[in-house]
Formats: C-alpha cells, structure tokens, sequence
C-alpha cells in the first residue's frame, strides 16, 4: 500500500515539474519574441526620424540655393551698374580732357569734373555692393554644401537601417520556424502522453508556439515592407541632393 502512495506522489512531482518547465521554456520563448519586436520598432522609429530629418534638410538646402543664386543675381547686376558708372565717367573725363585743350568755359569744366567724380563714386559703390553680394552667395554655398554632405549621410544612414530591418525580419522569419516546429513537437507529444493534465499542459504550450510563430510571421512581413521603404526614402534623398537646383525650381 505504501509503494503505490509512494509512487503516486512521485507522478504527481513528476507532472508539476513537467507543467513549470512547459511554462517556463513558453516564457521564455514570448521573452525573446517581444524582445525582437522591440527592436524592430526601434529601428523603425529611427529610421522615420532620420528620413524626416533629411528631408528637413533638403528643403533647408534648396531655400539657401534660391537664396544663393539670388545674391549672385544682385552682384551681376551691380557690377554692371559698376561698368556703366566707369563707362559714363570715362566719356565725361575725355570731354573733360577735349575742352582743357581748347581753354573753354571754367564753368563748364567744374560742372563736368563733378559728374565725373558722381560716376566714380557711384562706380565704386555698386562695385562694393557687388563684391558683398558676391560673399554672401559663397557663404550661403558653403553652408549648402555642408548640409547636402549630411543629408546624404543621413541617406546612408537610412541605408544602414533598412539593412537592419532586413536583419530583424530575418530573424523573426527563423524564430517563426522554430516556434512552428516547436508547436508541432508539442502536438506530437501529446499523441504519447496518458496524463491529462499533462496533456493540456502540452496543448496550451502548442497553442502558444503557434501564435507566437504567426505573430513573428506578421512581425517578418511588417519589418521587410519598413526596410523596403527606407531603401526607397534613401535612394531618393541621394537623387534629391543630385538634382540639386534644377530640384529646387519644381
């Protein structure tokens, strides 16, 4: 009578150890799947935050171009003003030149002299707004240059994160297998099995492994689309800071 109490109580360990370590192995198992999730969704995360960045800084690059040509449009302009005031100034300093031969009217020469020295001035300022206007559109180049140089390291960076995603969705796709497999063990077990709690301990564990493994599926598919976008967003961000000007009149 003993014996058999005896091994009564050792099934009865024997099948709540069996139904801590099923627990504890699916605990296990939902840990790592959430871990991958949390990652996936930081690379996400990152990943939109760095495209919006580098479209920020595109449309900061195109306004400096506008603003840049702009500048250089006003330097054109005054230097040709400059040019005129040289040429106007040179025509009055050779009537100058023609009238002091011929001893003409004092009067007539200082008027003259006047608007010569009016042209040179004039000549010189313009000739001044023109080499500031000039410095400024170099400068205003400058700092677009530098900010094409980070959007398109951005660009890579996005390149880089959709080749994580990549490897996540990867990862997940495996995890999947092994749950599904996993799952199937678990099913098979079942078939061998006499005990029922320890059965439906097996069937919660297959259950588990099952969803687990179409969540990681879902998961996979999700993370690939992501890495495919950020593939797209990096491409065109590189096209973008290519165009360059002509992108920047559209």
């Amino acid at each position: 009578m003993k014996s058999i109490i005896l091994f009564l109580l050792l099934c009865l360990c024997l099948s709540a150890f069996g139904d801590v370590k099923l627990n504890h192995e699916v605990k296990k198992k939902v840990k790592e799947n959430l871990d991958s999730i949390d990652g996936t969704i930081r690379v996400v995360f990152r990943g939109r935050r760095v495209y919006k960045d580098a479209v920020e800084l595109i449309s900061h690059t195109c306004k400096d171009l506008k603003r840049s040509s702009l500048y250089r449009g006003d330097a054109v302009y005054y230097r040709k003003l400059s040019k005129k005031m040289l040429n106007r100034s040179h025509r009055v300093a050779k009537k100058l030149r023609h009238l002091k031969r011929k001893h003409k009217n004092h009067k007539i020469i200082k008027k003259l002299t006047k608007r010569m020295k009016r042209f040179k001035t004039k000549a010189q300022i313009y000739k001044k707004k023109a080499s500031h206007a000039s410095q400024i559109s170099d400068k205003i180049l400058k700092k677009s240059k530098k900010r094409t140089i980070h959007s398109m390291r951005l660009a890579n960076l996005l390149l880089t994160e959709a080749k994580k995603a990549r490897f996540y969705a990867q990862q997940t796709m495996i995890r999947s297998k092994f749950y599904r497999s996993e799952s199937i063990n678990k099913v098979k077990e079942m078939g061998h099995v006499k005990d029922e709690k320890l059965k439906a301990d097996l069937k919660y564990a297959a259950g588990k492994f099952k969803k687990l493994a179409h969540a990681s599926e879902v998961e996979s598919h999700k993370t690939l689309v992501v890495a495919k976008k950020f593939e797209q967003k990096s491409i065109e961000i590189g096209t973008q800071v290519k165009k360059g000007e002509a992108l920047c009149r559209k």
